[in-house]
């Protein structure tokens, strides 16, 4: 039997469970998750994107740090500004946490034992958005499986999306 699935409910299901983790993580050990994005030149779809993704991690409590670099920024600068928020995620190894990192394949990134690097194929900048969303969720539906969360019945949904 095949079962449709309403997409704004589960994307809801799916924000509300990490909003209840990070809510959680802030309240027990005082860390506010962040998201860094590097936006190399001004693509519209990419500059929607990141946006939408902005608006997204704010309402669940993530910080979030653009940092905007014009269309002709060459590789090595790239790489030395990913170097300067590696630096800066320090306090991260500090506290024993495991940094992911979702690169382009042709990034050259490799893991170690604070850092794992998940490539990403590179691809057009027209379906960037939805390459690059994918493992995202993915490690979100695995993270939520690790910690026992069932992704299929948040609760208080309703109460969530209502009253805020």
């Amino acid at each position: 039997m095949t079962q449709i699935l309403n997409g704004k409910i589960e994307q809801q299901k799916k924000l509300f469970s990490l909003k209840q983790s990070i809510h959680k993580l802030k309240d027990m050990h005082d860390i506010t998750p962040g998201l860094a994005i590097i936006l190399v030149g001004d693509s519209e779809p990419s500059r929607i994107y990141v946006k939408n993704k902005q608006r997204i991690a704010a309402e669940i409590g993530i910080h979030t740090e653009l940092y905007r670099l014009p269309d002709d920024t060459k590789e090595s600068e790239v790489i030395d500004l990913i170097e300067k928020l590696k630096s800066n995620v320090e306090e991260v190894r500090a506290r024993g946490g495991l940094m992911y990192v979702f690169a382009d394949a042709s990034a050259n990134f490799s893991s170690d034992d604070t850092m794992k690097v998940i490539n990403v194929p590179h691809c057009d900048d027209i379906i960037a958005p939805i390459v690059y969303t994918l493992p995202l969720q993915l490690l979100s539906y695995y993270v939520a499986i690790i910690k026992g969360t069932d992704v299929d019945q948040p609760r208080n949904l309703a109460k969530s999306v209502t009253v805020e």
